[in-house]
């Protein structure tokens, strides 16, 4: 039996925010990703291409990310890395790294990065 509710993908991150509608609010105006279901206040199916994820509520012993530390990390792919970067930094996400371009061990071909973004928080002034 199916569980149609279940992301597509092999592999589902969680993500745990103390408030998940800010939290899809927020991943779904400025990264882009489309939500697809929602469980009461507590979890989020969102998806971007063809990955998936779960923005989830803070109980059964998860943690969200504070000031000082971050719980979690997501790289993601997308066709405008300058573009993507003006948006986030417009949209107030806090930018760790600035985009670039870079050569992998596997591989010769330089290619650009996206820059590593924070997203919501608990505190309204690192968003």
């Amino acid at each position: 039996m199916r569980n149609r509710s279940a992301p597509p993908t092999s592999v589902t991150p969680v993500l745990s925010y103390p408030n998940v509608a800010a939290a899809v609010d927020w991943l779904t105006r400025t990264f882009g990703f489309v939500e697809h279901v929602r469980i009461s206040d507590h979890r989020a199916q969102l998806g971007f291409g063809d990955g998936s994820l779960i923005v989830a509520d803070v109980s059964q012993g998860r943690s969200a990310p504070t000031p000082a530390s971050d719980t979690h990390s997501i790289m993601v792919r997308v066709d405008d890395v300058d573009e993507h970067y003006q948006r986030v930094s417009a949209a107030g996400a806090q930018v760790v790294s600035t985009p670039g371009i870079m050569c992998t061990a596997s591989d010769s071909t330089p290619s650009s990065t996206s820059p590593g973004t924070d997203g919501p928080s608990p505190s309204p002034s690192r968003t």
